[in-house]
């Protein structure tokens, strides 16, 4: 929402450098092996098996593991920011300087966002994923309040970087502290085992290359764009991306919230518990997706447009491609990672490896052949090729979901498809020009979805008196 203030204070052509950077920057998390997510996983599993000297050694070496992964970035990040002005092609610009400087200062914030993962993992692992939460809520809070603060005060992209470094500090301490909290008050002594940190670190093999395929990808259609189109499209193409995709975050939200849980009834081994649970989740997921994709298809021109202008609209063909790019990403995602929290780190992580490398081919074919409509649109079919049938055999092969189950879930997949191509083309009929006639027209689309889904299906409906009773 603060993006029109950054157009404001921030040259255009150095904020789309920057947006590229910091595609760079998320570049990161390669020094990462997954640390997080996999000690989220054994934490979970050790203590809903309530195995707490295994649970103790897990806490104490994943805090080892996570502040040696934070020393090897910032010395790796350090020196690579040498190089981003030749990686990006701006060698010759008169504020490169600038660029880099903002980078380093976001580099180590993202670098204290490392151990901060670990750290949050091993929360959520013990059931605590509240405070965890608020914690993470307040961090990011304060980052934009001085980030806003900053740019009032003359400080252009140096205050975008100071609002890494605040969140991704802030967020560290706010972990380790209740971590340590949390311990004492449980009576767990933090302790210390080289053979359990060899055993990670096997584990962790895989999960590395699937994190690092996923950082070397993250955002390479910015890369590319900005390579071989040029900055401007950079900000368009993302502008018109990041109302989507900040409502696709928090529908991913849910699967990491519920990933412990998951982890923890594994480990308790109530298969019962286990598959409501799941039952329910993907329902919601359908549910959710379905309302999200087909109203951002019908109003994202008419967002964007009030919100910033209409150049900074990439046009609804391209806004199409983008949207069901991430929402197939984010679905089967959500899905990877109760998967996951199942134990099936071998399997999620090489799906994860091959959807990328699936993805970085397409970029690169359908680019040359139809340009920012390839590059754009070669999300979909490497999400679909991989992980959009993997996760879902993986649990109808575990038994977890039915054959009756599994094909509810692959029509209704369909059948989002099928309405997202239906409101690409009633969205070029549609025209918003103000807040408040966007608001009617988003609330009409509302009560006809919620109309919908309540007529043709029957746990919906269960599901919606269940709530309503609850209320009244």
């Amino acid at each position: 929402m603060i993006v029109p203030i950054y157009l404001s204070y921030i040259d255009k052509e150095v904020y789309g450098y920057w947006l590229a950077t910091g595609s760079i920057l998320v570049w990161i998390n390669i020094i990462d092996p997954g640390a997080g997510i996999v000690l989220q996983q054994k934490v979970g599993y050790a203590f809903g098996k309530k195995n707490f000297e295994n649970l103790s050694k897990l806490i104490g070496t994943g805090i080892i593991i996570g502040t040696i992964i934070c020393g090897i970035a910032l010395a790796a990040t350090y020196s690579l920011s040498f190089l981003i002005p030749k990686l990006i092609g701006f060698e010759s610009f008169d504020q490169k300087q600038l660029i880099i400087n903002a980078f380093n200062l976001g580099a180590i914030g993202a670098c204290f966002s490392l151990i901060a993962s670990v750290l949050k993992g091993i929360n959520f692992g013990m059931q605590n994923t509240k405070i965890p939460g608020i914690i993470e809520i307040s961090s990011s809070f304060s980052g934009i309040v001085v980030n806003v603060l900053m740019l009032y005060q003359g400080y252009g992209l140096y205050s975008i970087a100071f609002m890494l470094l605040i969140n991704g500090v802030l967020t560290c301490l706010g972990n380790l502290i209740y971590l340590l909290i949390s311990t004492s008050k449980k009576h767990i002594q933090i302790k210390y085992d080289i053979n359990d940190t060899l055993h990670l670190f096997r584990e962790f093999t895989y999960t590395f290359f699937s994190r690092l395929m996923n950082t070397l990808t993250s955002n390479f259609d910015l890369i590319v764009i900005a390579r071989f189109i040029g900055p401007e499209m950079v900000t368009v193409v993302e502008m018109t991306r990041r109302p989507f995709k900040i409502i696709e975050g928090m529908l991913y939200k849910p699967s990491v919230v519920l990933s412990p849980a998951i982890s923890h009834l594994h480990g308790e081994n109530v298969p019962e518990k286990l598959h409501d649970l799941l039952i329910k989740y993907f329902h919601y997921l359908i549910w959710a997706y379905c309302f999200v994709i087909s109203g951002f298809i019908l109003f994202n021109k008419d967002l964007v447009s009030i919100w910033l202008s209409k150049d900074m609209f990439a046009g609804n063909l391209l806004s199409l491609f983008i949207i069901l790019g991430i929402s197939l990403k984010g679905f089967f995602a959500g899905i990877g990672n109760l998967n996951f929290s199942l134990g099936d780190i071998k399997g999620s992580s090489k799906t994860i490896v091959f959807q990328n490398l699936i993805y970085v081919l397409l970029v690169i074919v359908l680019g040359k052949l139809w340009g920012i409509n390839g590059i754009l649109l070669a999300l979909a079919p490497a999400v679909l090729f991989t992980s959009g049938w993997y996760y879902l055999w993986k649990f109808y092969r575990t038994e977890i979901l039915t054959h009756k189950e599994l094909n509810y879930v692959v029509r209704n997949i369909s059948s989002a498809i099928i309405i997202a191509i239906i409101s690409y083309y009633i969205s070029n009929h549609l025209n918003s020009t103000s807040w408040v006639q966007l608001i009617i027209s988003a609330s009409i689309y509302s009560l006809l979805f919620f109309a919908f889904f309540y007529s043709i299906s029957t746990y919906f409906r269960e599901l919606l008196i269940g709530f309503l009773k609850k209320i009244y």
